[in-house]
């Protein structure tokens, strides 16, 4: 995770704390398995953190009566994969695909809130405010049918225009203070993945071939952790 750290630290994305940076596009795609009648649960989200405890990211928090969301999955601590890739494939540069597995564990929204971006934050917060509407009056978005009981629940917008009249005033009440604590731990959940294997690709016109590095997470019988580094061929 240090070299994961210094990779995204030289293409300025994050500061010497692991701490992404303002307005830096740093994300990474994690997985979560569903039951082998249905796809894989599949989710972009943003780095916030990477650190030795893991790399930490922010999503909705979800609804009470919706059984069926990758977030809830999540607060299970199910296995989950993720992937991230950085660079480009051109003379003086190179491309880095890192993939993880391991469990996801929930944290402290407080650790992360002063480093998530506003525009991300109001995305969150507005489709939240969108769902409680709906509940009371004609609604931005609409219901949809219940899933079933392995469906991932997604909500559908009716009417866009005022959906985004609704994030522009999330917004602006974000940047102005105006948002309590409480509506955003009620909107927003914080997870930390923390891996027990990690592989990192590495390559670029530059090199002969590619390098494949591989960490995995194990434990003494006096329970100290330690990673197992290996070269793997790569392909």
């Amino acid at each position: 995770l240090e070299l994961l750290r210094q990779s995204a630290e030289r293409r300025l994305l994050c500061d010497s704390q692991g701490l992404r940076l303002p307005d830096a596009n740093w994300v990474l795609q994690i997985a979560v398995a569903q039951p082998f009648t249905v796809a894989p649960s599949l989710k972009t989200v943003t780095f916030q953190q990477v650190s030795t405890f893991g790399l930490d990211f922010v999503m909705k928090r979800p609804e009470q009566a919706i059984s069926a969301s990758t977030t809830r999955v999540l607060r299970e601590n199910p296995p989950v994969s993720i992937l991230y890739k950085t660079g480009e494939y051109k003379e003086g540069d190179t491309v880095e695909q890192w993939r993880g597995e391991g469990t996801v564990k929930e944290i402290d929204l407080k650790e992360l809130i002063s480093t998530a971006p506003n525009y991300g934050l109001a995305g969150i917060l507005a489709s939240k405010r969108a769902t409680d509407q709906l509940r009371k009056i004609e609604g931005i978005v609409s219901q949809a049918q219940e899933p079933i009981k392995t469906e991932v629940y997604r909500t559908r917008i009716e009417k866009h225009a005022k959906f985004i009249e609704l994030v522009q005033q999330t917004r602006r009440e974000l940047e102005n203070g105006n948002v309590t604590r409480e509506e955003l731990e009620d909107a927003i959940i914080a997870f930390r993945f923390v891996p027990d294997r990690m592989e990192r690709m590495i390559g670029g016109p530059d090199m002969i071939t590619w390098e494949r590095w591989e960490w995995k997470m194990q434990t003494d019988k006096k329970g100290l952790s330690s990673s197992d580094v290996r070269q793997l061929l790569p392909f």
